[in-house]
């Protein structure tokens, strides 16, 4: 479609898809070379690696919402999702401190200092945009807690399986600080990969055409491909389908839930239930 099409039908022109793309595939790549590949390299992951696509993922993705705030329901972001990008990327540097972690990216670090400043800045660019594709909406936040929800009971029910069929350990009482775990995990990782997986790359391979099933299962493959550490784990190929079925059901959410507000959540308490984890696990296997 030429670009005089694309002003007419109120499409983003080749340029601005084109930056787009880039801006995807520097997300794929810090993902899956750089934060997946370089510990198979180098035999041990270095200290600066986490906390370098940390900051990199995060301020590319508040790019990306900034560059496409007139498009954001086609990459499956409302106004809940932005929410979340914006408060809990700072939030999870803080409770690193309160849980008494002094790395790079706890705060007040410098890098949780600039992960501070990002959030900021995205904040007000979109205020001063006033974009509106990003209203709130209490059904969204109703998704979100349906998901939250759903990844307690799955993440449980695969620890539960683990242990009686595979001979997992139980594990260890985590304390009340677990309590915390969630929304931790919510701008830890929940924050570095939906957006990416199930948010712009998902609507930026919609924008070009394909079909939501492929795009569905194809960004399921890549999910998986981030998490091959797991070769290294007991039971890796079960821990790898384990990964591919929660890309599936992420992605599941999104597609049919036209958002990543439920997958958001889905993410976070999926990552962040070891204390429910532990209890169920100790009732019934001691």
């Amino acid at each position: 479609m030429t670009t005089q099409a694309n002003i007419a039908y109120g499409l983003p022109d080749t340029r601005h898809r084109t930056i787009t793309w880039i801006c995807v595939a520097v997300l794929l790549a810090l993902r899956l070379p750089y934060l997946t590949g370089m510990p198979l390299i180098l035999g041990s992951e270095p200290e600066w690696l986490d906390p370098s696509f940390q900051v990199t993922t995060y301020a590319i993705i508040a790019f990306l919402i900034w560059w496409e705030h007139k498009s954001l329901p086609t990459f499956n972001i409302d106004g809940l999702a932005i929410a979340i990008i914006v408060l809990f990327k700072p939030v999870q540097t803080i409770i690193l401190a309160l849980w008494g972690r002094t790395g790079w990216s706890s705060f007040p670090q410098p890098g949780s200092l600039v992960i501070l400043v990002i959030a900021i800045g995205l904040a007000v660019v979109l205020w001063k945009a006033h974009p509106t594709t990003i209203a709130f909406s209490w059904k969204s936040l109703g998704w979100f807690g349906m998901g939250s929800v759903l990844g307690i009971i799955l993440s449980t029910a695969v620890s539960l399986f683990m242990i009686a069929f595979l001979k997992s350990p139980v594990p260890p009482n985590p304390g009340s600080t677990a309590l915390l775990a969630p929304f931790y995990q919510l701008g830890y990782a929940a924050v570095d990969e939906e957006p990416l997986f199930r948010a712009f790359l998902w609507g930026a391979l919609l924008r070009s055409g394909w079909r939501n099933l492929w795009i569905w299962l194809l960004t399921a493959v890549l999910f998986t491909s981030g998490h091959l550490h797991l070769l290294n784990t007991p039971n890796p190929v079960v821990n790898l389908m384990i990964i591919f079925g929660f890309a599936l059901a992420a992605g599941g959410l999104a597609w049919r839930l036209k958002g990543i507000t439920a997958s958001l959540g889905f993410h976070a308490f999926w990552n962040g239930s070891p204390l429910i984890i532990y209890a169920v696990s100790t009732i019934l296997f001691k």
